[in-house]
């Protein structure tokens, strides 16, 4: 970081420098925000791609930087429309982009998926957290901007998650800065796509930021408002869309991640299953994890206690674990002992069929070969352009509205994924085969 008397200049090899005032820095410096830098970006990737080491802490400062970006294009904007964003309104929109992730537990949305209660996912975890005062970011955001700075940009977060794809009759400012900070174009998404393609060494996810920021506009169309872009930026928006799509086929949704991520569930499921019966070695347990044991709600102080480290740490010592099949799996982790991928099979359900009846044969019966520890089944599917959801409006040169799928020869529905991958695990299933003839 580079001292200046407003703030200090972060350099960041992504954007390059990033100037961020005082005020913000306060908010960076709190022990929740700092958390982030123990949380990677993209959880276990880094098993794939070696240098994904990057963290939700340097994509926070991205998309923070990104969003201060789109403010001053917008600032025009807003001018054409006879609407004007005071200084405070920049700050609500800049914090809420700097802290739209501050929710994230570790390994992101797989551990989101093991310790989910009560719907609480990671949005509604950052809104609580920036909320709570309790929370050291609460009071630095009352001390340093105001008392309804909190629920302002905790509300400008929920709309992200619950808008609607247009306004009204009236022009909502809070709407239009909501879209900003998450739709199928916003700052979010924007940072992401080209940090995690630099960090895993791909090259379709290389988008031009300056010109997608350059095509957004607002238009006024049968007294609905909404955020458009312009129809000679198609070919931006539509390299954007194509980068997205092929960052998730590549990179997000790769067999490898979705296998260990299917690992993951597995070491919980088994580890809960072994507490329930009193095998499991408690003191080796992080405080942080029980809610997940014990089926019960996560304090906010117990969720601000976990990060990577936490489960790294949890699946080195139980890899020594005397119960051989929770070895093993937290060895798929820890030592990268990958599961045998069986894509190949011509006929799945046969197959399925053939190996349930196989095992039955010598006295293992499979009640559910789903919740099995030897046999792992991953479905995924993903699509270019979400034609339901936060949808991209072209205004196009006769000063009509119109939705991307209609106007792009590129992108539609059309564009998209659904895969099956299927691992099994031998080593694991000759265990469960000698543990129930030792019973017998």
């Amino acid at each position: 970081m580079h001292n200046n008397a407003e703030g200090k200049v972060v350099r960041d090899c992504i954007h390059g420098d990033i100037f961020v005032s005082n005020k913000f820095l306060k908010i960076i410096d709190t022990c929740e925000f700092q958390r982030l830098r123990r949380i990677r970006q993209l959880a276990i990737v880094n098993l794939l791609f070696p240098c994904a080491e990057h963290t939700r802490f340097s994509h926070c400062l991205g998309t923070f930087h990104i969003m201060g970006r789109i403010i001053e294009h917008f600032e025009k904007e807003f001018e054409n429309i006879n609407i004007k964003i005071d200084s405070r309104d920049k700050e609500v929109a800049l914090a809420a982009a700097l802290l739209h992730d501050i929710g994230h537990g570790p390994f992101s949305h797989t551990f989101e998926e093991i310790c989910s209660y009560k719907g609480m996912n990671h949005e509604l975890w950052t809104i609580r957290i920036i909320t709570d005062k309790s929370t050291n970011l609460n009071k630095v955001l009352v001390e340093n901007f105001d008392q309804n700075f909190p629920n302002d940009v905790a509300t400008l977060i929920g709309k992200s998650v619950y808008k609607q794809n247009y306004l009204d009759g009236k022009i909502d400012l809070n709407f239009i800065l909501s879209s900003l900070v998450s739709s199928q174009i916003d700052a979010d998404r924007m940072d992401y796509i080209l940090r995690d393609s630099i960090h895993t060494g791909v090259s379709y996810g290389k988008i031009d930021i300056s010109r997608i920021i350059k095509s957004m506009t607002i238009k006024k169309n049968e007294d609905k408002y909404t955020l458009c872009v312009y129809e000679k930026y198609l070919p931006d928006i539509e390299s954007y869309l194509l980068s997205r799509y092929q960052m998730h086929k590549g990179v997000y949704n790769h067999s490898f991640k979705c296998e260990m991520e299917g690992v993951i569930k597995k070491i919980f499921f088994r580890m809960k299953e072994l507490f329930k019966c009193n095998y499991l070695d408690k003191y080796k347990i992080p405080k942080g994890i029980m809610p997940i044991l014990t089926d019960r709600e996560y304090t906010l102080e117990e969720y601000l206690s976990i990060d990577d480290s936490t489960l790294l740490y949890l699946f080195t010592e139980l890899r020594n674990s005397d119960d051989l099949i929770l070895s093993k799996l937290c060895k798929c982790v820890i030592d990268r002992n990958k599961f045998e991928q069986i894509n190949d099979i011509e006929n799945m359900s046969e197959y399925k069929s053939k190996l349930i009846d196989d095992l039955k044969r010598i006295g293992y019966e499979v009640k559910d070969l789903d919740k099995e520890y030897f046999w792992l089944e991953v479905s995924k599917n993903y699509k270019a352009y979400e034609i339901s959801k936060d949808n991209i409006f072209i205004y196009d040169n006769r000063g009509n509205i119109k939705d991307l799928s209609t106007v792009s020869n590129i992108i539609s529905q059309s564009v998209c994924e659904e895969k099956t991958d299927t691992f099994i695990n031998k080593d694991i299933l000759n265990i469960l085969i000698e543990s129930k003839k030792l019973q017998v």
